[in-house]
């Protein structure tokens, strides 16, 4: 995460944000193009919801990052969920904007917090359950 960070930053200071283009691409299909295209968004769009950018990402065909699929892998989508949320919260943290802390200091220093948000589909029919807060509201109504 330090490297990729640094990358962009390297590239915003050499040629700008808006002068180039990032192609992510992987083969896989393990959502690993998800979540860089997901934390670049991040970056270049700071004043927008962790919950917009996880559905308009949804909305290209890709992973819904938060979403834990009910199999032998719950609990890599769970560290995954838990995750892409910490990352947005580090990219809106004053560590992040002012440089105060690379991201494997800050979450280091995070680790004694419990940072968790995890969604879980309920039914076939795309509801979604915020486990947090108990909440469950249609992936549909979300858009």
């Amino acid at each position: 995460m330090d490297s990729f960070l640094a990358f962009v930053e390297e590239l915003e200071q050499t040629v700008g944000l808006d002068n180039v283009w990032l192609p992510f691409h992987c083969h896989a299909g393990k959502s690993r193009t998800a979540i860089f295209m997901a934390i670049y968004d991040m970056i270049r769009n700071p004043s927008v919801s962790f919950d917009d950018i996880m559905l308009r990402h949804a909305m290209t065909g890709s992973s819904y990052l938060p979403y834990v699929k009910q199999d032998e892998m719950k609990e890599a989508y769970v560290l995954r969920a838990q995750r892409i949320r910490q990352i947005y919260d580090y990219l809106h943290s004053d560590a992040y904007r002012e440089k105060q802390r690379t991201w494997s200091a800050w979450v280091a220093a995070q680790s004694g917090e419990k940072r968790i948000f995890v969604a879980e589909t309920t039914d076939i029919h795309g509801y979604i359950m915020d486990v947090s807060s108990g909440s469950e509201e249609s992936f549909q109504d979300r858009l």
